[in-house]
């Protein structure tokens, strides 16, 4: 609880509910006053960045922090996790090359925010990137992925000073050498192998849920969107052996059950020859939501101390992706380390789950029987058995499109 005196009652009500579990909880009613700043004035100062929140501030609680505030204030350490999206990555690479950036006013102002190494604890994270190129990394001729890498792993290493005026082509304390070891050493599959994979997996589960999505939609036209939900709930069940809740409520947004459809995926409400591309690059778009989720959820640590609480942002040029963002705040992120397992709780998670109770009484079986739902936690997934159920899914699209 960053406030007892708004929030305290709500854990009280039923303090056994939330014990064990780590809670950023939005809200407009306080302010993240951490170094100063807080979640909107954060934005004002850096037009690229958005938050994952819907609020100026936060609530926090862990078992710590709420017996800490009953005898008075209780220290939060935290930190700040800014998602990378592919366009922003590009126009550092061109910074960090002395090239000419899209805005780059903007550019250079998050840079300075993050990299300024000022009493503001910021970092980046372009794991999402990563994930996204790591297969073209080593194709002969295509020298952009680790150009950009590069120019990624150079920002750590600015030379003092070096962001105290806007600069014209940034100069760095790592010899290029350098720069090339650590590069390699990154792209070691050993190193970076299991996590690439885990979300490169993840990604194909977004991908086979906006797949199916798409499909409902444009067969149904009067199919109701709580119809279209129970679908999409028994192919997650059934096919990709898991209920990926994030996933299905992006998918319920597209198929419109929270009135209208953001901006982000109308592009797809209708077949055209350009669905497949679209419906596969917004998966990789929404990774930015996955990775939110999983930087909230690493523990990680500031100085000698262990950070409580990691606070997410992306940084992104795309006006679709902020408006998805805006359309589908986060109300709250739930953390419960015992079982490894994060919740992002939306603005309308109510209108979400009372569509998801509303299905059939077959569907709800499945899916509260707690046998099931312990086995689809504790079991990992299946890449071939996915890419199998995409390559199906994108064969059904492309039939569908035949037929019009």
């Amino acid at each position: 609880m960053a406030t007892r005196n708004v929030s305290g009652h709500i854990i009280e009500s039923d303090r056994e509910c939330f014990h064990g579990l780590h809670v950023m909880y939005a809200t407009r009613a306080t302010t993240l006053d951490i170094q100063g700043i807080q979640l909107d004035k954060i934005e004002r100062e850096c037009p690229l960045l958005k938050s994952f929140f819907d609020g100026s501030g936060l609530l926090f609680y862990t078992d710590d922090i709420y017996q800490k505030s009953l005898t008075g204030n209780a220290p939060i350490n935290m930190d700040f996790s800014v998602g990378l999206d592919k366009n922003v990555t590009d126009a550092i690479r061109l910074f960090v090359e002395g090239k000419q950036p899209s805005q780059p006013h903007n550019l250079y102002t998050l840079l300075h925010l993050v990299c300024g190494r000022g009493e503001r604890s910021f970092n980046f994270d372009y794991f999402a990137y990563l994930s996204e190129e790591f297969e073209h990394f080593a194709k002969e001729g295509n020298n952009r992925p680790i150009q950009t890498l590069r120019a990624l792993k150079k920002l750590d290493h600015f030379a003092p000073g070096a962001l105290d005026e806007s600069p014209g082509k940034p100069i760095f304390t790592l010899s290029e050498g350098e720069i090339d070891t650590i590069v390699q050493h990154m792209l070691d599959p050993a190193v970076l192998g299991a996590g690439m994979r885990h979300l490169q997996t993840r990604r194909l589960v977004t991908y086979a849920v906006l797949l199916k999505a798409a499909l409902l939609s444009w067969r149904g036209k009067h199919l109701k969107p709580v119809q279209a939900l129970e679908e999409l709930v028994m192919f997650s069940l059934e096919t990709l052996g898991r209920f990926p809740k994030t996933d299905v409520y992006f998918a319920w947004k597209l198929l419109g059950g929270a009135g209208e459809v953001p901006r982000f995926f109308t592009p797809v409400t209708q077949p055209t020859s350009k669905s497949l591309e679209r419906l596969r690059s917004m998966s990789w778009d929404l990774t930015l939501f996955r990775m939110a989720e999983l930087s909230s959820a690493t523990p990680r640590t500031i100085g000698t101390h262990q950070a409580d609480f990691f606070i997410p942002f992306v940084a992104t040029y795309d006006g679709k992706f902020r408006d998805l963002v805006s359309a589908c705040p986060l109300r709250a992120i739930v953390i419960d380390y015992s079982f490894k397992a994060v919740n992002l709780v939306f603005r309308d998670e109510m209108p979400f789950q009372l569509d998801l109770q509303a299905a059939s009484e077959r569907v709800m079986h499945q899916l509260n029987d707690p046998h099931a739902s312990a086995r689809r936690l504790h079991s990992d997934l299946d890449h071939e058995q996915l890419e199998r159920a995409v390559r199906t899914l994108e064969q059904d699209v492309l039939a569908h499109l035949a037929t019009r």
